[in-house]
């Protein structure tokens, strides 16, 4: 009589199947010595742990691309090609009343406002887009203020060397 736990005798077409190496555990019909991961003692979180396989080299590597990730997400993500051409940037000012007292300047990285009696308000710009329509650049200019992120649209003619904040197209800026 056969215990119900053992194993069934193979059948006259089957083959028996062959033992394990000596130190190798029976592998179903993944070969783990060829893989990433491999069953692991129970003591391991999820019962999986990376072979001795797994070199130093893979390990360092995956080690510097979560730094550079780290890295590119504490810098913002910024790109190079997000900032405004260097014959947009400089401190624009109009003669156009009420706002002849007034100024902005647009630098590399923020985006300060006038707000008369010399005062001036700076933020730091986040992301700028550009579309171009004719001879006239459009720029959004994204710049984060203190309750959250604020826009700014901006048409450049650099032609005429002039600025116009889209909310205000009647009142031209001229570049000091």
């Amino acid at each position: 009589m056969s215990d119900a736990n053992e194993p069934a005798a193979p059948g006259p077409d089957e083959a028996p199947e062959p033992a394990p190496e000596p130190g190798r555990r029976p592998s179903a019909s993944i070969p783990w010595s060829h893989g990433f991961l491999r069953p692991g003692s129970p003591s391991s979180a999820g019962g999986w742990s990376a072979g001795p396989h797994v070199s130093l080299s893979l390990r360092l590597v995956l080690a510097a691309t979560l730094v550079v990730a780290l890295a590119i997400l504490m810098w913002g993500g910024r790109r190079p090609s997000d900032t405004l051409p260097p014959d947009a940037l400089g401190t624009w000012r109009t003669t156009t009343a009420p706002f002849s007292d007034r100024a902005f300047r647009l630098a590399g990285e923020d985006v300060a406002f006038g707000q008369g009696g010399g005062r001036l308000a700076s933020y730091r710009i986040r992301r700028v887009t550009h579309e171009r329509v004719g001879a006239i650049h459009r720029y959004r200019v994204t710049y984060r203020a203190e309750g959250g992120d604020a826009e700014i649209e901006l048409e450049h003619d650099p032609a005429a060397r002039t600025l116009r904040m889209t909310t205000r197209p009647g009142v031209v800026w001229r570049r000091q």
